[in-house]
């Protein structure tokens, strides 16, 4: 019987490291998303989000597939206990809310980008959406609060966003945001992004190579670790 028990429980890693390589891949493909390139934004200073107000935009999809929007959020740290930055996508007149997401002090926040994740639209391109941010914190007088990057390049100089805690409508800048977008399966995101990293890689870390790599890495990986626990 310990006999058993023992080469029962031999196979603990294993199970373990195939529950890891699954989580990783559900990670990997929730996020693999593929951000608008034409944008080249020049910072001109943060715009806050002040408790009780809100700072918006309208964009422009330029593809199908609508999934994901990457903002430039920083001072996260100051997120007070029991407070939110909740993010809201709707239609183009903020009106029809279509999706949602917040994140609180606890949450793990990017120093390059915060990624407001949500599921994929699959007619979205050409059509007109709404970003919507707001600080819902307890605490109304609170100064040191999250901020929104912003952007005055002269090729945004016909967009605008509003910040309803100070001031209303700024026109000639935009928020520092960038729309991602998927593909119909997961095949073809592997293929995107396969294209987009050999621009910037070597022969053989492109196309079959880079697939051969992964696949010799994946397998090592398992024999390694069936190696460990066999013998």
């Amino acid at each position: 019987m310990n006999i058993k028990l023992e080469k029962n429980y031999r196979f603990i890693p294993i199970a373990i490291f195939f529950v890891f390589l699954v989580i990783i891949f559900y990670v990997f493909s929730r996020d693999l998303s593929f951000p608008e390139s034409d944008y080249n934004f020049k910072t001109g200073g943060e715009t806050k989000l002040y408790s009780g107000g809100q700072v918006t935009q309208v964009f422009s999809a330029q593809r199908n597939n609508l999934n994901q929007i990457k903002i430039a959020l920083r001072n996260g740290e100051s997120i007070g206990s029991g407070d939110e930055v909740l993010f809201q996508l709707a239609d183009a007149d903020c009106q029809e809310i279509i999706a949602t997401n917040k994140i609180t002090r606890f949450s793990i926040i990017s120093r390059i980008a915060y990624k407001f994740n949500f599921k994929a639209m699959p007619d979205s391109q050409n059509k007109s959406y709404c970003l919507m941010v707001s600080y819902l914190a307890k605490n109304p007088a609170q100064k040191n609060v999250p901020e929104i990057l912003i952007s005055k390049d002269p090729q945004f100089e016909a967009r605008s966003y509003t910040n309803t805690g100070k001031g209303g409508e700024f026109k000639g800048r935009t928020l520092v945001m960038r729309p991602a977008y998927g593909n119909d399966n997961f095949f073809q995101d592997l293929t995107e992004l396969d294209k987009r990293i050999s621009q910037y890689k070597p022969w053989f870390f492109k196309g079959f190579y880079l697939a051969a790599i992964f696949t010799l890495f994946l397998i090592s990986s398992l024999v390694l670790v069936l190696i460990l626990v066999l013998i």
